[in-house]
C-alpha cells in the first residue's frame, strides 16, 4: 500500500473538519494515526511472527472515523471509506479494511467471530482514549461546554470509576489491559491534583517512584511497585508489628529488615502513607512437582496485609492485580503462597474465589 498517499488522503477527508462541536478540528485525523501506530505496535507484542495483516490493519486504524459524527459511524465509515479508498486498494484489501472500519466499534465479550486485526484494531481505538488523550479531551470538552472547573471535578469522582469499569471489560488482550490500567493510574493522578488544587491545596507528590496508581478516594489513593528505601523499610516493620498483635496467623512474628530485603515490594498508599503491602520475589523450581516444571520460574509471594480499618475496600485485589500485570510482562505465569491463617475460610474466599487461584496443599492439626 503506498500509505503516502493514503495519509494525505486521510488528512485531506478528516484533518479540517470536526467530528464533535467538543473536539478540536482534526481530531479525528490525529486519533487515526496514532491509533494506527498502537495497533501496529500491539501486534508486534502480541502477534510477533506475523506481519501478514500489518498493512489493512494500518489503514482501518487511519480511516476508522471516518463516518465520525454521521450515524453509526462504524458502518457509516466503511461505506464511506469504499469510495474514497477504492482506488488505491485492491479488491481484497479494500474488502478487509472496510470489514475492520464496520466492526471496530462493535465489540463482543471475548471477541467471538473477530479476526486478530479487528481485535487489535478495537483495542487501540480505546486504549487512545485515555492516559494524556483523556486529560485533553476532559479539558476541551469544558472549554467548549463552558462548564465550571469544579464539574470537572465532579465526573472524576463520580462518573469516572464506572466508565473506566466498562471500557477496561471490553478490551480484548492482558497486554492492552496492563497499558490501559498504566493510562487509567496517570488521569487518577492528575484527577486527585486537580481535586485538592482546585480547593486551594497543596498537593504534595510522594517521594516513593510510582510504577501504576489507581484511585481510590478523593483525596488519593495509590498502588505501586516501590524501590525499597529506608522510609519504606521502616513503614512495612512497623505494619509487620501491626499484623503480629492482631494474632491472626499461626506463629506469625513481625519482620526483621533482612525479611523484607531482596524481595519485590508492592505498597498501597494513602496520603503519603502505607496503609497496605504485599512482597515476594521470584525463584526457579529446581524439581517437577504437581503444579510447576523444573526450571520453571515462578514469583512466591512472602506477604499481603492491608490495615484493618483499609480492608474489604478491594485494597488487597488491587495490590495482587498489580503483581500479576508486572509478572505478566516478565514472563513469568505461576504465584504461589503458603498462609497459616486462623481464618482458613475467609483466606481461601479470597485467594481462591475472589482472585482465582488454585488450591494445592495444607497441613492439619487437631489437638486431643
Amino acid at each position: 500500500m503506498d500509505f503516502d498517499r493514503l495519509t494525505a488522503l486521510a488528512f485531506s477527508l478528516m484533518g479540517k473538519r470536526k467530528s464533535h462541536l467538543e473536539r478540536e478540528t482534526g481530531f479525528t485525523y490525529d486519533h487515526g494515526v496514532r491509533v494506527s501506530n498502537l495497533a501496529l505496535a500491539l501486534r508486534r507484542r502480541l502477534y510477533p511472527e506475523d506481519a501478514s495483516f500489518d498493512d489493512v490493519l494500518r489503514c482501518a486504524a487511519l480511516f476508522h472515523d471516518l463516518g465520525k459524527g454521521i450515524g453509526e459511524h462504524g458502518h457509516t465509515g466503511a461505506l464511506l471509506a469504499r469510495d474514497a479508498l477504492c482506488e488505491l486498494l485492491t479488491p481484497d484489501e479494500l474488502e478487509t479494511v472496510c470489514g475492520l472500519i464496520d466492526a471496530h466499534n462493535k465489540r463482543r465479550p471475548g471477541g467471538e467471530g473477530y479476526s486478530p486485526a479487528a481485535l487489535l484494531l478495537q483495542d487501540a481505538d480505546l486504549l487512545d482514549h485515555y492516559g494524556s488523550c483523556e486529560v485533553w479531551l476532559n479539558v476541551s470538552y469544558c472549554c467548549c461546554k463552558g462548564t465550571h472547573f469544579h464539574e470537572s471535578v465532579d465526573f472524576y469522582q463520580n462518573s469516572w470509576p464506572a466508565q473506566v469499569a466498562q471500557h477496561r471489560a471490553l478490551l480484548h488482550y492482558d497486554l492492552s489491559k496492563a497499558i490501559f490500567d498504566d493510562k487509567v493510574a496517570f488521569v487518577n493522578l492528575y484527577a486527585a491534583r486537580v481535586a485538592r488544587e482546585g480547593r486551594g491545596e497543596i498537593f504534595e507528590s510522594s517521594s516513593i517512584n510510582l510504577a501504576s496508581d489507581h484511585l481510590y478516594t478523593e483525596d488519593v489513593m495509590r498502588i505501586s511497585e516501590v524501590e525499597l528505601s529506608e522510609t519504606v523499610l521502616s513503614r512495612l516493620v512497623s505494619l509487620s508489628e501491626d499484623w503480629e498483635r492482631e494474632n491472626c496467623c499461626w506463629e506469625y512474628r513481625k519482620n526483621a529488615r533482612k525479611d523484607i530485603e531482596g524481595n519485590r515490594v508492592f505498597v498501597a498508599i494513602e496520603e503519603d502513607t502505607i496503609i497496605g503491602y504485599l512482597f515476594g520475589h521470584r525463584e526457579t523450581a529446581d524439581k517437577t512437582t504437581a503444579i510447576y516444571q523444573r526450571n520453571e520460574d515462578y514469583f512466591e509471594i512472602e506477604e499481603l496485609y492491608v490495615k484493618p480499618e483499609y480492608r474489604n475496600k478491594g485494597i488487597g485485589t488491587q495490590l495482587f492485580q498489580l503483581v500479576e500485570e508486572e509478572l505478566i510482562k516478565d514472563d513469568v505465569h505461576l504465584m504461589i503462597l503458603g498462609t497459616a491463617t486462623k481464618n482458613y475460610r475467609a483466606i481461601l474466599h479470597f485467594y481462591v474465589e475472589e482472585l482465582g487461584m488454585e488450591f494445592w496443599s495444607a497441613a492439619l492439626f487437631k489437638r486431643i
